[in-house]
């Protein structure tokens, strides 16, 4: 029997033999332990190494080039909006408000807009004419600008109450004065704010981006707006964060002229990164920080401390795929499978519980969030990046010293 040899086929691969040969080449060079690039926001972050489903306008943000000099940060953190609630008998407002150019009903609420800044103030009337609920931006109202500002809350506040309760032709009674002047009323709500300095508005897009990015997945109850905006745990009834471009903002909303030193504010301006933690009653309560005394020259730090280690992973290690080797065998099983384009790998089969611990024990150890869009050469780079602005652009500075020439200024303009 005579046989016959067959050659070797040379047809070209299959679609699905090609797909697999890219799969196998892909991990086995993430696997390898290459040298991992150092890539930041100062050097520029190559687009070819952006997953797909990046937007070309958002990758292109991302790079940013190096700066040629150093700049010298502009720090800034303040005290914005409050609500307070304030034990001031009163006629109904509608009889006190006739008339008046400075006030506007907006349903309950009457609208009390400052005729030096602009700004504007809430007031409701609660317990039968016994009890007004006064919200606003204390320094937006005495000085025109939101940027700069006090770590107090009980001087600016009782100003903002004086003022309001004339422009409102209602006269308090002494022991209410006296209690408004002790600081004996109580906070609803305070947000305090702080500012990161990029040193250019393109680097604070850029932050915002890398942000953007790194959050999803990583957190609860993320919101955007646009590609300016996004807010942390926006629906929550005791505390949110907002961050959000300061430049970008005061293009939609300009200063007032009445603003001291308003020019140089808007440029300084242009390169923040602005964050607005809100507290709201409930948490307020919680803290100890619901009266104005409770308020220190160091709480708005304590307060924002949680917040920016969550947006820094200040406890965790830089993303890289040279540390799998420290998981279990499962886990590094689960790990490999993702690296391939696995998106379920950690969830397949799993309580939530499980899942759960599963990402953060891959997190802790590795750096990688496996609940993230984005390949963990790519998180690397956002992540040393926000590591790099946060060093350099945060820091903790009220501007108490320029706050006398701020409210004269705005008197004397008017």
């Amino acid at each position: 029997m005579k046989l016959t040899k067959f050659k070797k086929s040379s047809r070209l691969k299959t679609a699905p033999a090609a797909a697999t040969s890219a799969v196998r080449a892909r991990h086995l060079k993430q696997t390898q332990p290459p040298e991992m690039p150092s890539v930041t926001l100062w050097n520029q972050l190559p687009v070819s190494s952006l997953p797909e489903c990046m937007s070309k306008p958002l990758s292109q943000q991302v790079m940013v080039p190096k700066p040629l000099v150093p700049w010298k940060p502009f720090y800034s953190s303040l005290i914005d909006t409050v609500r307070m609630k304030l034990s001031i008998t009163h006629p109904s407002l509608e009889e006190l408000t006739a008339d008046n150019p400075h006030v506007r009903r907006n349903g309950l609420m009457y609208l009390v807009t400052s005729p030096l800044t602009g700004a504007v103030a809430r007031v409701i009337s609660r317990d039968n004419g016994k009890t007004l609920l006064l919200e606003c931006s204390p320094v937006k109202w005495l000085t025109g600008q939101n940027v700069v500002g006090v770590h107090s809350v009980h001087p600016a506040c009782a100003a903002v109450v004086k003022e309001v309760c004339r422009l409102l032709h209602l006269r308090p009674k002494p022991i209410e004065r006296a209690l408004v002047d002790a600081g004996s009323f109580t906070l609803t709500r305070v947000d305090c704010a702080v500012h990161i300095d990029c040193g250019a508005r393109e680097r604070a897009k850029a932050l915002m981006a890398a942000l953007r990015h790194l959050l999803v997945g990583a957190v609860r109850d993320l919101s955007f707006y646009g590609t300016q905006t996004l807010y942390i745990s926006q629906s929550s009834k005791r505390r949110s964060l907002k961050i959000y471009l300061k430049g970008e903002e005061l293009d939609a909303n300009p200063m007032p002229d009445c603003v001291y030193h308003r020019d140089g504010l808007v440029e300084k301006a242009s390169s923040l990164v602005r964050l607005e933690l809100v507290l709201r009653r409930d948490e307020l309560i919680r803290l100890g920080l619901d009266e104005p005394h409770d308020w220190k020259s160091d709480t708005i730090e304590q307060q924002m401390k949680p917040w920016t280690d969550l947006l820094v992973r200040a406890e965790g290690c830089v993303p890289d795929v040279r540390n799998i080797e420290a998981l279990t065998p499962a886990l590094q099983h689960k790990l490999r499978a993702w690296l391939l384009g696995d998106t379920v790998a950690f969830v397949r089969g799993v309580s939530t519980e499980t899942g759960r611990a599963s990402r953060k024990t891959v997190l802790r150890v590795t750096g990688i969030d496996v609940n993230s869009h984005l390949q963990p050469d790519v998180q690397r780079s956002l992540l040393v990046s926000v590591r790099e602005l946060f060093e350099r652009g945060l820091g903790y500075c009220d501007h108490r010293h320029k706050w006398n020439a701020l409210v004269a200024f705005a008197i004397d303009r008017n």
